[in-house]
Parts: C-alpha cells; structure tokens; sequence
C-alpha cells in the first residue's frame, strides 16, 4: 500500500518551536536548509522508518470545516508551492501554542516535502513533521595538522526514530488527506494527534481490518472463556479458522465470517453482540462489511499465536487439524497432550 524506497527530499525547513509553558521561545528558520546528498540519505533513513509498520492512516478534522484546521490549511498551501517557507512557519508557530506542559521537550521540528512516495500503487508528493527532542551525544575526534589530536563531546540527530512524527500524503484533499502519525511517547499523543494535529483514524480496510482481528482475538482469549467451558485446544481451533478466514477472502462479512469460524450459533450471536458493544464504547461505527487489508491482516495474524506453552519444557505449534492433538491427565494427575502424525520432519 505504501512505499517510501524511492521517496526524495525536494525541501527541508527546520525551526525550533520551543515550550510556550516554560517561556522557551520559538525560533523560526526564514530558508530552507540545503541538503547534501550524505545527510539527505541519513535523515531519510532514519526520519521515514517510523511509518514502515504503521498501517493506521488518519485525516485532518475540523468541528467547523477541515479547511479551518492549521496544519491541513498549510500542507494545502505548500503542496501548491504557496509561499512554503510561511506556511512551515505558521505549522511551527502552532506546535508552539500547543505545547502548553513543561514535560514537553522543545527540540528541533523538520518540515520536509517529498517526492516519489507510491501510495495504492500511485506516486504521490507528500509533507513529512518531525520533531526531535532527543539528542544522541557522539566523542569526535578533532583533525589537526600536527601534534595531539582533541576530542569533543557533539549532540546530533543519529539513527533512532524521531520522537514524533507524521507523514501528509498529498491524496484526497477534500477529505482531510491521508495521514501517518508516530509517537514515541504514547503519553503524549493527545497533544501530538489531537492538539497540534487534529487528526482522526480514516475508517477505511486498514484500521478496519486491525479492528475486527483484534476484537475477535480479545472475544477469544478474553470473554469467551468466561461464558463457555474451553481450553487452550479450542482458543487455537478459533484462531486457525479465523486465519484461514482472513488469508482467503477480499471481502469481510460479518455473516460469512462468523458462519466459518463458529459452529455453535449461541457463540456466534455472543461475538457479533461483543464487537457491537466495543464499536459503541470506542464510537467506531459498526463493522459489517469492508475491503480486508491483505498487508494488514498478514501481520495482525502473526499476532493470533497458535501456540501451547507447557510449563517451561515445550511449545507446541498448531497449525493445522484440530483432530490430530488430544489432551488428557494421566492416573498420577499430570497433564499430557497425545500428537498423532503420518511422518517426521
């Protein structure tokens, strides 16, 4: 869905929007740095691995109109090469208002534009904020002519993540754009996604798909044992028919999903209640149908571990027939599983 291989740096403007809580003023840079091919290859590297297993995509939001929210209204106007520089000034001179905590470090705030980013399998321009609160002190050694080289302590931006970040894909602008959003500090998301941002999740395949996996896999190992006598044995017989679910189809449906993965029409009636109740909690709209993520769901699958932990001596992995695994208490009450197999690997 997104590929940033090929993505170039065409501007980079750095500010430093300081702490409006503790009177750290903001400093606005009035030109764009200009990058040399080394540096651009660093900060590239290590600003956009942030978004390589992010999957979330959100959209600007506004209570009035999107048009209204400051850092959509600047990307738009920078995606049109509308005085770029002020536009970066303004999107730091909002960070600026938000940062309203002492807590919050100031840092140094990248506004890069990109070009060459494939999004659904089209190229795309694309704005890229990152802030960097946290310094990575390097010894350099010093170059001198003759005599005894010195050493000196450096702070600089290394190869970790920056604190905060977010990627603004230049595509559908009447929607709010779609939008990548980090956080190391998931503390401090409020002020990131929803302060300075203003940022909602796009109910779309992506976010979708994690929804439903991740639901149906709280309702497994979670409710379920609680409404219905089962053990490890039945959890992993739901969680292989689920998997199989997800890797075979391109579309979900909330009827056809539940007829697959469960027999019992009382367990399939307790999941379908379940989702709803969690949908209404976290006001995300109901969930029948949609498009399912294929990269999505691959790695939310490898999180639907189908694995028997005994004791501290063995793991066993379940991948297949239900049938071919039994499990019993021998006269002495220990616990044994009996495996039955055609041949060794």
């Amino acid at each position: 869905m997104l590929n940033l291989s090929r993505a170039n740096i065409t501007n980079c403007i750095i500010h430093r929007p300081g702490n409006k809580s503790t009177s750290d003023p903001l400093w606005l840079a009035d030109g764009r740095t200009i990058l040399d091919d080394e540096i651009e290859v660093k900060l590239r590297s290590s600003f956009l691995k942030c978004f390589s297993q992010n999957f979330e995509f959100y959209q600007f939001t506004h209570r009035m109109d999107v048009k209204m929210n400051e850092v959509f209204s600047c990307a738009a106007n920078m995606f049109k090469d509308e005085d770029v520089i002020k536009n970066s000034q303004n999107m730091a001179g909002h960070l600026h208002d938000q940062t309203k905590t002492a807590s919050i470090k100031s840092g140094d705030l990248f506004i890069i534009s990109f070009e060459g980013v494939k999004y659904n399998e089209e190229e795309c321009t694309a704005i890229g904020l990152f802030k960097c609160e946290t310094k990575e002190s390097v010894v350099a050694v010093t170059k001198v002519d003759s005599g005894t080289p010195k050493l000196q302590l450096r702070s600089g931006i290394g190869d970790k993540k920056p604190d905060k970040a977010c990627l603004i894909i230049n595509k559908d602008f009447h929607d709010g754009y779609h939008v990548l959003s980090f956080e190391k500090n998931q503390a401090e998301t409020d002020y990131w996604q929803n302060q300075f941002l203003g940022i909602e999740l796009r109910m779309e395949g992506d976010f979708q798909t994690k929804h439903v996996i991740n639901t149906y896999k709280d309702f497994i190992v979670s409710q379920l044992p609680e409404e219905v006598e089962m053990d490890r044995l039945d959890q992993i017989n739901f969680i292989e028919k689920s998997s199989e679910f997800f890797r075979e189809n391109e579309e979900f449906r909330m009827e056809e999903f539940t007829a697959n993965v469960f027999e019992d029409d009382e367990i399939s009636e307790s999941f379908t209640s379940y989702k709803h109740q969690v949908e209404e909690q976290t006001g995300i709209p109901h969930l029948n149908a949609f498009a399912i993520s294929e990269q999505v769901a691959k790695k939310e699958i490898r999180g639907l571990k189908s694995v028997i932990k005994l004791d501290t001596n063995f793991d066993v992995y379940v991948h297949g027939d239900r049938d071919l695994i039994e499990r019993g208490v021998d006269e002495e009450g220990r616990n044994y599983y009996k495996l039955f197999f055609d041949e060794e690997r």
